[in-house]
């Protein structure tokens, strides 16, 4: 065998595993989640209270799949119609598809929360009806001098974007007559209202 100048024995090198430098298959070929924002998700499930205008509150809840992993999102957005606009909007990410039904499921057994009675029964949303209520009652809170507060603001781009410039909004059925319509205490609401209005 081959030795080396201080007469050790040269072991002979072993064949090394060298990454191929074919391109994976295109069904295997991920992009990072970064490069896949939620916005871009498709719309999979969107429900709504069906009584919304009766009670002036509308409750939607939606299910965004992401388009690259076997991955879904879950938001929410809960809209004062009568009259604050838009107070809540959340996320819970990496849900499994069938966590719509099981909220909805939740909200019929345990109900919803003060000021909607008995538990609502829940209805298809279409995809115009959401995003006219959602960004509707950014418009209407605007109008009537409601701050809606930023998180809120945040997490409706995240979710939704932006409405188009040309996007036409129906206010009509926001308020009453026309006008904003507010129940409840002012504890409850202050946070919604301009700086010189609260302690009015």
């Amino acid at each position: 065998m081959p030795r080396g100048p201080q007469g050790q024995i040269k072991k002979k090198p072993r064949n090394k595993i060298r990454p191929s430098s074919k391109a994976p298959d295109s069904g295997q070929v991920k992009l990072a989640p970064s490069e896949q924002p939620l916005v871009a998700w498709p719309i999979v499930g969107c429900q709504i209270n069906e009584n919304w205008q009766q009670q002036g509150m509308a409750s939607i809840w939606l299910l965004k799949q992401n388009p690259v992993w076997d991955d879904y999102t879950f938001a929410g957005f809960l809209v004062d119609v009568a009259g604050l606009g838009l107070k809540d909007a959340f996320v819970r990410p990496h849900v499994s598809r069938r966590y719509l039904t099981q909220a909805m499921t939740k909200m019929k057994e345990h109900g919803f929360e003060a000021g909607f009675g008995e538990p609502p029964t829940y209805g298809p949303c279409s995809h115009d009806l959401m995003r006219q209520l959602v960004f509707g009652s950014l418009l209407w809170a605007n109008q009537h001098g409601f701050r809606t507060p930023s998180q809120v603001l945040a997490t409706t781009e995240q979710v939704l974007g932006l409405a188009a410039l040309d996007e036409l909004l129906d206010l009509s059925v926001f308020g009453r007559d026309g006008k904003p319509f507010i129940v409840g205490p002012l504890e409850n609401v202050a946070r919604f209202l301009p700086m010189d209005n609260k302690g009015k």
